[in-house]
């Protein structure tokens, strides 16, 4: 459980950015997320938070930092081998960028 002084203090970490995809992110609508997952050891001290987007902190779930990126990373290798993909990427309606594996929390001073 978050109090409410770590929540603002958590949403003050990166000026109200996700801190996995830097996506700026409002105060009412963040998560808290555990930066080590409570079933890997995490407690609910405030500098174990992040500020999360509803996207990345769903999608990280219980996964550490470093199983969040591996599984990020894998995602445009893994749905290259789709077909519908493969005719999107081919015709430009989407594009892969490269992912230099590092988080907005990596790329930014705190």
């Amino acid at each position: 459980m978050v109090t409410g002084k770590q929540r603002v203090d958590v949403y003050k970490k990166f000026n109200g950015h996700c801190a996995y995809c830097g996506k700026e992110i409002s105060f009412d609508n963040f998560h808290a997320d555990h930066i080590i997952p409570k079933n890997k050891g995490g407690g609910n001290r405030t500098d174990n938070f992040y500020p999360a987007c509803h996207t990345c902190n769903c999608v990280k779930y219980n996964m550490s930092i470093d199983e969040f990126r591996e599984y990020i990373f894998s995602i445009p290798k893994n749905i290259k081998l789709k077909g519908a993909f493969k005719i999107m990427l081919q015709i430009g309606i989407i594009k892969i960028e490269n992912f230099d594996r590092r988080f907005y929390f990596e790329r930014v001073n705190k």
